[in-house]
Formats: C-alpha cells, structure tokens, sequence
C-alpha cells in the first residue's frame, strides 16, 4: 500500500490562481461553519491530515481531495461568469481561458516530469 500524497493552501491557490491569504480565509470560514454545525457546498473540505495541523498549524489535504475542491471552485466560477453574463454564451477567449485553467487545475502536483523535459 503506497504512502498518500498530500498538499496545502499554497498548492490549492496554485491551482485556483489565488493568493494564499484567500484560501487561508476560505479554511478558516469553512472550519467555523462546520465548527457552528453550517457547513456550505462551497467549505474547503477538512483536512485529511489533522496531525500535521495540530502539530504544525498547516492543514494538508490529500492530492484526490484537493483536486475534487479546486475542479468544484473552478465550476462555480464558471456558473458565476455565466450568471453575470445574464445567460450569454462564453465567447471563443472566455471558453479557451476557461478550458485551460480546468486542464490545469487536474495536473498532478508531484509529476516528475516538467514542461522543459516534454
């Protein structure tokens, strides 16, 4: 059985293309809201690693995890964009950008592999 992989706040703003401030505030909300038992569909899921928080204060979540959060914010942004397009289609530049930023988000986090060596 292979050891799980995990990663962070950094890793997920990464991904999101936040600042780290920005999903340190979205943990946050989403502990107390589970904390006051109002937990939201759109939480940060817990940590998969809660030793590491208390023994270090950095919540880590397992690549899967992580990945199923960063996939679920991507589509509401886009549910979001549409909305406030009051129901216009995406043009060709809206949907390139957002279909590049979901192939991205799915990237796997340890690949040994880099860009350069493609």
């Amino acid at each position: 059985m292979s050891t799980p992989r995990y990663v962070d706040l950094a890793w997920m703003a990464a991904e999101l293309n936040l600042p780290v401030s920005t999903l340190r505030t979205y943990h946050k909300r989403s502990q107390r809201n589970r904390r006051d038992s109002h937990p939201l569909p759109s939480d940060m899921p817990a940590p998969d690693a809660p030793e590491d928080v208390q023994a270090t204060g950095r919540p880590r979540w397992r690549v899967e995890t992580a990945q199923a959060y960063v996939q679920r914010k991507l589509t509401h942004e886009l549910a979001r964009r549409y909305r406030k397009t009051g129901g216009r289609a995406p043009n060709a530049d809206e949907r390139a950008a957002d279909q590049s930023a979901a192939q991205a988000s799915m990237k796997d986090p340890h690949s040994s592999e880099t860009e350069e060596s493609r």
